[in-house]
């Protein structure tokens, strides 16, 4: 019998959803992971018989999670349209199966039905995804940054952006079902509401301007 993996856009930020968060991280932080974008954004996750598996945090336009974090303002204009991408995370016993490639594309796809126009995002340099994001088009931006992502401190990462156009949408919707079929292929089953969900765009607006540090 194939395992399932649902995923959805979810509103509320839960206590299993937490404790994921908390046990995925390399290395897992005692307590909370909790911060005050948790209640301000929406979270693509990821289940697998009800419990989260992994899941991407979506925070729209308004005050900056990185420049929070990195104290001193981004190469990036905010606007409402931007949107950014942090605390990704997967189950440690489910990783290598592909789910974080999925969750990211599901993600991208939710972003442009959002009426999100550039994502946001800040790598590690030895994060192993870094390959496979260039690969649906995010390249750096600006100089690296210290963050501290409480409860953790003194991360150091490399922004990254990625501007939504017509041509990626299509190519992020190639690369979903590509694997969506690769999981199947292991006998996994991917459930998505992509098809069905009617989001709520915003007005649409110019995209924020690039700039370099």
């Amino acid at each position: 019998m194939p395992d399932v993996v649902t995923l959805r856009l979810e509103h509320t930020f839960s206590d299993a959803m937490d404790r994921l968060r908390a046990m995925g991280w390399d290395p897992p932080v005692p307590g909370s992971s909790r911060d005050r974008f948790d209640v301000v954004s929406r979270h693509v996750v990821a289940r697998r018989d009800g419990e989260p598996v992994g899941m991407v945090r979506i925070t729209p336009g308004g005050r900056s999670v990185l420049a929070t974090w990195a104290g001193r303002p981004l190469p990036l204009a905010s606007a409402p349209q931007l949107v950014e991408l942090t605390r990704g995370v997967v189950a440690r016993d489910l990783r290598r199966l592909g789910i974080y490639r999925l969750l990211m594309l599901e993600t991208m796809l939710r972003i442009a039905r959002l009426g999100g126009t550039v994502a946001l995002a800040a790598i590690e340099p030895d994060f192993p995804g870094r390959p496979f994001l260039a690969s649906i088009g995010f390249a750096h931006i600006g100089s690296p940054l210290v963050l501290r992502d409480a409860p953790r401190s003194g991360v150091f990462a490399q922004p990254i952006v990625v501007a939504v156009s017509d041509h990626l949408r299509a190519e992020w919707r190639r690369a979903w079902q590509r694997q969506v079929d690769s999981l199947r292929a292991n006998l996994w089953t991917v459930d998505s509401d992509l098809e069905t969900t009617v989001e709520v765009a915003a007005p649409a607006r110019p995209s924020p301007a690039l700039a370099t540090a």
